[in-house]
Order: structure tokens, then C-alpha cells, then sequence
């Protein structure tokens, strides 16, 4: 009933918000926003991005006090980084992308118990779009290391417990 075409949904730790990306038009990405919504039927979602860019993929911190997610901000075509933000206001907290790469394709985080981040990224890879791998970098974005390496193969959408990354 919220008009929107909604993916990748997350549900907080405390159970009691979700978090989703979505839009009005299923071919037109660059309306697709991150919103979350209280986990309660009849809620109203809040969008806590506004641009023309896709925005996708959010994951909740160990707190819930922050979201990470995708941000199809380039510089080339499809091309994402890793962005945090609080989760009550939107408020950008960093594009961790860019700490350690300008021109790796990160994407599908998610966040561990830890406090890192586990994700996909063809930076492992480079010139080689098709092969990408899971790693995972410090909250900050400053670390970043590869868990995966099968050459030929490419990861995707990992997600993860205090003990298993999938």
C-alpha cells in the first residue's frame, strides 16, 4: 500500500524497524531511495535518502543506530559504494568506498556483530567485472580484506553471523 516497488529488506536487531530500498517506477532506478518503516502493520515509511541516484541494499548496525548500504554513485555506469548514515535522520556518516578505492564496485553489505562489514567488490579483480569477491572492511572503511579468491567464479550478496560468513 506504499505506492513503492520494494527490495532487499532489513529487519533491525531490536526487531522493531525495517529498513528497505525502493520506488515508484520499476525501470526508472534513479527514484529507488532507502526508507525504513516501524514494524508495525499501517506504519508509513520515512525515506532517509533523496537523490537521483539508486541507493540500494541496506543493512543495520549492530545498535541499529546506523544503516550501510549501496550507493550507485560512480563514477562509472553501475558502479557502488559502500555509504553510512544514521538511521533515525539520513544523516551521511561516510562513503567508506572511498577510503581505501575510487574505482572499486562495492555492493550488498551487510554488517557483522563485530562491527565490520562483509560485502561484494570486484577490487580484488580489476578489469574483470564478472569476478567478483567477498571481503570485509573496518566500520570506518580504512581495512579491507578478501575473503574469497576462485578464479573464474563470482560471489554475491554475502551475509554473515559472529561465527559464519555465507
Amino acid at each position: 500500500s506504499t505506492g513503492l516497488y520494494i527490495d532487499g529488506v532489513s529487519v533491525s536487531h531490536g526487531g522493531t524497524k525495517l529498513a528497505f530500498y525502493g520506488g515508484p517506477s520499476t525501470t526508472d532506478y534513479t527514484t529507488w531511495e532507502i526508507y525504513t518503516v516501524n514494524a508495525i502493520a499501517g506504519s508509513i515509511p520515512t525515506s532517509l535518502t533523496t537523490n537521483s541516484i539508486l541507493d540500494g541494499h541496506p543493512a543495520w548496525s549492530p545498535d541499529d543506530s546506523k544503516i550501510v548500504y549501496a550507493s550507485f554513485r560512480g563514477p562509472g555506469p553501475w558502479q557502488a559504494s559502500l555509504v553510512t548514515m544514521t538511521s533515525a535522520t539520513g544523516w551521511e556518516i561516510a562513503n567508506l568506498s572511498s577510503v581505501t578505492s575510487t574505482t572499486a564496485n562495492d555492493n550488498d553489505p551487510d554488517w557483522l556483530p563485530d562491527g565490520r562489514i562483509v560485502f561484494k567488490t570486484d577490487r580484488f579483480s580489476p578489469g574483470l567485472p564478472d569476478q567478483v569477491r567477498i571481503a570485509v572492511m573496518s566500520a570506518d572503511g580504512v581495512i579491507v580484506t578478501q575473503l574469497t579468491d576462485s578464479p573464474g567464479a563470482s560471489d554475491h550478496d554475502p551475509t554473515a553471523t559472529s561465527t559464519v560468513t555465507v
